[in-house]
């Protein structure tokens, strides 16, 4: 037979662990819930960066180039870059481009995407 103080000791350690055990779940369970939020803020930042990155894509790819003086090489590698950009980051369907840019692509050897 057990000295009744080992037996007070022993319910007294294992109720110490058990509430140890619950202390460990709930610092955990904050952890995650931080966690969540923390990775649900940086997704929506980045969908709004996303959103910005495509109306200003949109922008300048959809800039009807003049006719007269002759656009330059670089001003139709930039809009025919901003299409790319447009279309690579997936943010749709562009319009066609503008005769003008088309033209004046096929005269650079320009390939237009989309």
């Amino acid at each position: 037979m057990t000295p009744p103080e080992i037996d007070k000791l022993d319910a007294a350690l294992r109720q110490s662990v058990h509430r140890g055990r619950w202390a460990a779940v709930g610092v955990l369970a904050l952890i995650v819930a931080a966690a969540i939020t923390v990775f649900s803020w940086i997704i929506v930042q980045q969908r709004n960066q996303l959103e910005a990155s495509c109306q200003y894509y949109r922008d300048l790819a959809t800039v009807q180039l003049p006719a007269k003086p002759a656009p330059t090489r670089l001003t139709v590698d930039f809009q025919v870059h901003a299409r790319e950009a447009y279309i690579g980051e997936g943010c749709g369907r562009l319009p066609a481009p503008y005769p003008v840019l088309r033209r004046e692509a096929a005269r650079y050897h320009i390939r237009i995407p989309g």
